[in-house]
Parts: C-alpha cells; structure tokens; sequence
C-alpha cells in the first residue's frame, strides 16, 4: 500500500514520492507483468513512466542476463503520478519523473579529489585575475602550469588525487605556484608587457599592492609601490617632504627617494595603521634606516612608535643610524636587519632582539652542557683571576652544530663566514665574574705604531711591508645570551675620554690620505657608562677594533666587563676577524717580520702564532 500522500495533493498542490534506492524499470511491457504476478497479490499495479529529455534513466539491456530490457534511475527518483486507469483487473499508475541531478556519476566521484584541485588552483587564478586592475598576463604562468599538470595527472591516473599524500603534495606546489605568482608582481619586468601610459601602468601597480598589503603579503605590496613610484613619481607635496628629509640627514637622495616617496604617499594617503602597518615597516627596511621613515611619519602626523614589528626596548636609548653609516673608521653591518637598535655611539653598540629563539637557545645550552661533560672546558688556571666563568670552544663536529648560527650571525654584520673565528659558549656560576677587558689583539704593537704617528712620522715611514698597523684584528664581537637573568652577570662598558678618538683616528686619516667628513663628530663625551642586562635570544654587537683601512686598531672605548653572576648565565660569543681564516696567519707573520724583538718579549713568535691558530680554530693536538 502507498501512503496517502502519493495519492493525494498537499497544500502546496504537490503529490507523490521519492524513491530512496535505485529503481530498476523495463521498455517491455510483459517483464513488468511478470514480475507482477510473481507477487501472487490481488491488488495489482504497474507505474507506466515517460522519460524526458533530462529525466532519463541508464540502459542496462546490454547488461542484462536475461534480456530484460533495463532501465535504471538513480537513487532519490522524484516520483509524482499524473494519472491513473484501469486495465484487465490492473492499476497503470503513469508517473511523471524528477530524476536527481545533484549526484555525480561514479567517475566524477572517483575524480572528486582532483576537481577539487583544480577548483582551488581555479579560485587563486580568479583572484588575481579579477583582483588586480591590468594584471600583465605572464603573472599566472605558474598557476596555469600547476592547473595544467594536475589535469594531466588526473588523466593517466584517476585515483592519484584520492592519496592523501600526493594529495599533500600538489595543494602545497599549488601554494608555492601562487606565492610565486605573487613574486612576479615584484618584479619590474613583470610589467613591462602591461598595457597603457605610466600613469596607467602606475594605477594598477598600486591596486595590486592594495590586494597584497590586504591578504598579508607586505613586501611584494612594498615592492609594488616603490615600481610605481619610481614609473609614474608621486604628487609634488610627497616629494618635497621626501627632499627636506633627505637634505637635512645628508643622505643619498637616488637610493632612498623611491621608497621614501612611497611612504610618504602612503603616510599621506591611508595613514600608519590596519592593513598598510607592515607594508609600511617594510618601507622602512628598503629606505634602510626605519628613523628616516619615523621622521617622514611625523611630518604626516603619525606616532612613529607604531610602525615597529619589534618595538625597541625602551630601556635603551634607541639612536638615528646617520652617524653610524657615516663614519668610516668601524665596520658597517646590516642595518635592516629585523629587530637591530643601536644603543650607544661611543662606542657603537648594537642590540638585536629574538635574534634566536627560545628553543635554539636550549639547544645551544644543551651543547654546553654535553661539552663540559666530555672535559672540553677551555677556562684555563691563570685566567682565574679575572675570569672565573667556564668556557666551552665549539670545534670540531660541534662546529657543524652551530653552522646554522654562524651563518645567521655572518648575515647580521655582513661578513663571510670564513671571518668567524671558532665560536665558544660560557656559563657563569653565582659570583662568578670576568673583570674589565678588550676583545682586540696586538695591543701593544698598534699602540706603537699610534705612538709613532702622533710623533709625526710620514705614511711613508709607517707603511712599509711588515710593519705592525697591518696586523690582522678581532673587529666585530656578537655575543648572545642564552637565558633570561634577574640579578647580576650584566655586561657593561665604561669609559672616560680616550687619544684614540680625539687624536688617532683623525691624524690616522690624514697620513694615510683617507678622507673624513667634516661632520662627523670623533671627539667622544668626557665619561659614559652602559649596563646591559641578559636577554635570552638577545644579540649584542660592538667593535673591538678599526677597519683594515684604519688600521684594525683596538678601540679602549669597547673594554667591557661582566658584573658577577647572581643567577646562572649562559653566553654565546662569536669573535670575527678583519681578514678570512687563512689569510690570517699569513698576516701575522708580515706583521711581525720587523717586530722580533716584542715578539721575543712574549717568549717568541711561534708561541704568539700559536695562541692566534688556536683561537681560530680551537684546541689543536699539535702546531705545525
């Protein structure tokens, strides 16, 4: 029996049923009537149905063993009856057919998994397509390749998709092809196939950087903005603001206009927050100094504080990096490197936050720990005066341990790694200290020679081969620490005013012909003291000595100290050389090739070259 629903109306007019399962039908009238009888009922009754056009089932007769003429509909077959007659004693429903359209045929849910790649790569495509005015077309080239390999790949294989690892693999390629789709927008020679004038050309650049900085991708929005700068400038207003900056800092107006100009439009435009805030720091890191990117903030009314992904530690000073780039006497490192503050000018001093994690920190401890455990402490028994910490050096298979920090600390100064001298760890004890101390060599015979230039010898007298001022130094230190300290173990300088500023340096530069510019200032202040207290994950850099072209001179103003140990404290130090590990020794020897009598003094040359190879490279068994 069939409900009463089938049969009559609703309120809606609608009457009939749906058939849950697949229904099986035949085109021969006398299988219906047999399968009929076979039921032994008396009430009987057959559905007389008229396929369309669209409501169609599958003829199965090819299939059929008993030539039954089949044909079958698909599960959730609407079915609403039109009419109803009697004939010889049976009920002939005819019904009209709602065939289910919404299921897919078994190849389509075998190739389920790849329509939905390919619909992802689809969707990233219309992103870009339809999301950025004047798109140049060879933008989606990566994009077209990934949709264009996953439909091959679908082909010579339907099931590949349905792997959950391949399926892994081809979403990640297609991530990368739309990252590098996104690549190409930064690239000036993207647009040159791009249609229209400059200003055109300029437009669309800058809608796109509008749909970076929105989906999170603020250097290619800060590159874009700096393209179209560059093409088609910026309203005269910006770039007047951009000119007063520039001249009063006495900077290079060709390498920082393009990005300052962008800033400023920026600045001036959609302001210092919400989504434009890290393109906006990204700006500062292509102007290269993010305080001539504060001082753009203020001209527009903006806090430059905001800017920062990193705020600088308020407990420090936070100084303009102008002086710094200026003077030609210490090294110049990376200073768009993310979370530097220079914190001290006489001496110059660097701080670096998160420059490692809190897990690379353990790590580095762990190492310690493994080394002094194994008996491989270099703190020797006449240090102890001064020193009384409990140093490890890292050479050997632990050097390969921390290649990875080598070369991240070899990025941060913007020196090879072959410059770095064997790194070393140290850990302080409660009461521990190690008393003031330079991190320069060759003190004595630099001081000579200083000595003698301030005598009034020519360059000529002071330059010839193997004289001392062309001794090899230590000129930049990175130390970090490696966990955070409450009491004691702070690392401080402190100093009163020094010959080496107010009278080397300068005479330096004029013997030897080297330029100095009048505005920079070399006369430091009467007396400056500065504590630093450890930081886990924190750099600290400062320059023990002078550039080769000054001399790699030891500079007093670097003497520091640490404070005696409260806490435990754990310090990684990375000593680097002005010249590259092997050209060092060779160094050493010119040096001293006039020098045999101080050399003798400290009980002989091979003693000293031994002690520099040592430091180089660690401990060794024996000396060449």
């Amino acid at each position: 029996m069939l409900p009463e629903a089938f049969w009559l109306d609703n309120e809606h007019g609608v009457k009939g049923g749906i058939e849950l399962g697949f229904m099986s039908t035949t085109t021969n009238r006398a299988t219906a009537v047999q399968y009929m009888n076979q039921e032994k009922k008396t009430a009987r009754m057959i559905f007389e149905i008229k396929m369309g056009m669209v409501d169609r089932g599958a003829d199965l007769g090819w299939a059929s063993q008993y030539d039954e003429k089949e044909i079958l509909f698909a599960p959730l077959t609407g079915l609403e009856p039109q009419s109803v007659r009697v004939e010889n004693g049976v009920l002939v429903v005819e019904l009209r057919l709602s065939c289910n359209l919404h299921d897919q045929t078994l190849g389509q849910v075998v190739a389920r998994m790849q329509a939905s790649h390919v619909a992802f790569i689809n969707t990233m495509i219309d992103s870009l397509r339809l999301g950025i005015y004047g798109l140049p077309p060879s933008v989606l080239e990566p994009l077209m390749q990934a949709k264009e390999k996953a439909q091959t790949e679908g082909e010579a294989d339907r099931t590949f998709f349905n792997k959950p690892q391949n399926y892994m693999q081809v979403t990640q390629a297609a991530l990368d092809a739309n990252d590098a789709c996104y690549a190409k927008l930064a690239m000036d020679d993207t647009w040159a196939a791009a249609k229209g004038d400059a200003a055109t050309i300029a437009f669309g650049m800058r809608k796109a950087a509008e749909k970076c900085a929105n989906e999170g991708r603020p250097k290619v929005a800060a590159a874009l903005l700096v393209m179209a700068a560059q093409r088609a400038g910026v309203p005269q207003e910006h770039k007047d603001n951009v000119t007063h900056l520039l001249n009063a800092s006495r900077r290079s107006v060709a390498d920082l206009q393009p990005a300052l100009e962008a800033a400023g439009l920026l600045l001036g435009t959609c302001g210092s927050e919400g989504m434009w805030k890290p393109t906006l720091v990204e700006l500062c890191v292509r102007s290269g100094d993010r305080h001539m990117v504060a001082r753009l903030a203020q001209l527009y009314g903006h806090q430059p504080s905001s800017l920062w992904h990193i705020q600088p530690l308020t407990e420090y000073a936070d100084l303009p990096l102008d002086a710094y780039k200026e003077q030609p006497f210490f090294h110049q490192i990376n200073s768009k490197f993310p979370g530097l503050q220079l914190i001290s000018q006489e001496p110059y001093i660097f701080i670096c936050q998160d420059f490692v994690s809190a897990d690379e920190c353990q790590k580095l401890i762990n190492l310690f720990s493994f080394s002094v455990a194994k008996g491989k402490s270099a703190t020797s028994e006449p240090q102890t005066e001064r020193r009384t910490s409990t140093t490890v050096i890292l050479n050997g298979d632990a050097e390969k341990e921390v290649a990875w920090l080598r070369e991240k600390v070899a990025a941060l100064v913007s020196v090879d790694t072959d410059q770095l001298q064997v790194t070393k760890t140290t850990r302080y004890e409660q009461g521990e200290f190690f008393r003031r101390h330079g991190d320069g060599v060759f003190g004595s015979e630099k001081k000579d020679w200083a000595d003698r230039l301030l005598a009034g010898e020519t360059a000529e007298q002071l330059s010839g081969p193997g004289e001392a001022a062309f001794l090899p130094n230590r000129f930049i230190t990175v130390f970090l620490y490696l966990n955070d300290v409450v009491k004691g173990g702070r690392t401080t300088w402190k100093h009163n005013k020094n010959d080496l500023y107010d009278k080397v340096l300068p005479q330096m530069g004029k013997v030897l012909g080297k330029h100095i510019p009048e505005s920079l200032s070399v006369r430091p202040q009467k007396t400056m003291e500065l504590s630093v207290a450890p930081r886990r994950g924190m750099a600290v850099i400062h320059f023990p000595s002078t550039v080769k072209e000054y001399m790699c001179h030891p500079d007093p103003l670097a003497h520091h100290e640490s404070e005696d140990a409260v806490d435990p404290k754990y310090i990684l130090q990375q000593f680097i050389w002005s010249s590259r590990r092997e050209e060092i020794l060779e160094e050493v020897k010119r040096g001293f090739n006039v020098k045999t009598e101080s050399i003798q003094r400290k009980n002989g040359f091979n003693v000293e070259m031994a002690s520099i190879q040592e430091a180089l490279y660690g401990p060794p068994t024996s000396y060449d």
